[in-house]
């Protein structure tokens, strides 16, 4: 669209090299709306500008020279751009059915597309472009100081970062790496003074769960945590006792 290459010709190295290339290509100009088609068309203008290049973006000879020629299909200004709209866009019928139904060829229903106006696509989180939006989110949102702050300081886990956000976890944790911030494998441990929960276990003779219930934790918790630190654990019940 840039180039106004001929891209059947195996010479040009923008060349369409298979039928999967042909068929991503014609599907994506019908994709855009007018005005990114627009905006297009002025990055070109500037492209050309930047050069020196004192020339139209396209240019065609006026369609009269052509008068009295038999040529294929009708007129490029005698579509019906609204039955190209209905058939191809609301009815989601091939364009080639469209050709068909409208007495026309295929080259000139793929040139009325161009010229239907259609609503922005609305792109889901996973696709090419939902991915993108997400990922040029995160720059903005997920800076180093913020996840210093909230990751690295305040001890947030990237599934909560990510449920604040907006920001999927995947998306977040590559962002940490770019910014230099060291991602955590697993969640961070409860917090827990060995030297007091010793004390309380095997001094004070309190139970796990007393301990637990104190520290706003599980028992479990607390149970995995004496297992790590190498302290045997009592069997529950009379070998430990609830301080009064």
């Amino acid at each position: 669209m840039l180039t106004g290459a001929d891209l059947t010709d195996p010479r040009h190295p923008l060349v369409l090299r298979s039928a999967a290339d042909r068929s991503r290509y014609f599907a994506f100009p019908p994709s855009l709306t007018l005005d990114q088609r627009d905006a297009l068309n002025q990055h070109a203008l500037r492209i050309l500008d930047g050069l020196d290049i004192n020339e139209p973006l396209t240019w065609e000879p006026p369609g009269d020279c052509a008068d009295g020629l038999d040529l294929p299909g009708r007129r490029l200004d005698d579509i019906d751009l609204e039955a190209v709209r209905r058939i191809v866009i609301t009815e989601q019928r091939a364009p080639r059915e469209a050709a068909r139904e409208l007495d026309t060829t295929l080259t000139h229903v793929r040139f009325a597309l161009e010229r239907v106006p259609r609503e922005p696509r609305e792109w889901g989180r996973s696709s090419a472009v939902g991915s993108w939006r997400l990922r040029e989110t995160a720059k903005s949102v997920l800076t180093a100081d913020f996840l210093q702050r909230e990751y690295a300081a305040s001890g947030k886990t990237l599934r909560e970062i990510a449920l604040e956000t907006g920001i999927p976890r995947h998306i977040a944790a590559a962002q940490a790496r770019a910014v230099g911030i060291t991602v955590r494998r697993t969640r961070q441990p409860f917090p827990m003074d060995e030297t007091w929960l010793r004390e309380q276990y095997l001094t004070h003779k309190r139970s796990t769960l007393d301990i637990a219930e104190e520290l706003g934790t599980e028992d479990e918790t607390v149970r995995r945590r004496l297992k790590y630190l190498g302290v045997p654990l009592r069997p529950p019940g009379v070998h430990s006792r609830t301080p009064s």
